[in-house]
């Protein structure tokens, strides 16, 4: 279901905003990885998925999710609608 996709999104960007925000005040990928509980084979891809993205951008794309979920929580549209909302807003 949509809402799944979107939680697993969440959680993904969470933890690639708060890695970010670790690499910046000089904490070690290796540190980082076994904070957050990202396994071994599963750090090479979470560390090209940092390199990505800039600070700003997780933080925006973190306060989208996040906001989405207060919306999906709080108001009775339709949250298939509000995801593609998301989705369509980043893409363009």
């Amino acid at each position: 279901p949509p809402e799944r996709l979107f939680g697993l999104l969440k959680w993904q960007f969470h933890r690639l905003y708060t890695a970010k925000k670790a690499l910046m005040h000089g904490i070690s990928i290796t540190k980082i990885c076994s904070d957050l509980k990202i396994l071994p084979f599963h750090q090479d891809n979470f560390v090209s998925q940092l390199k990505i993205y800039d600070l700003q951008q997780l933080k925006n794309i973190y306060t989208a999710l996040f906001n989405l979920d207060r919306n999906m929580k709080s108001t009775g549209i339709n949250k298939n609608f509000l995801i593609e909302q998301l989705f369509w807003s980043v893409a363009l």
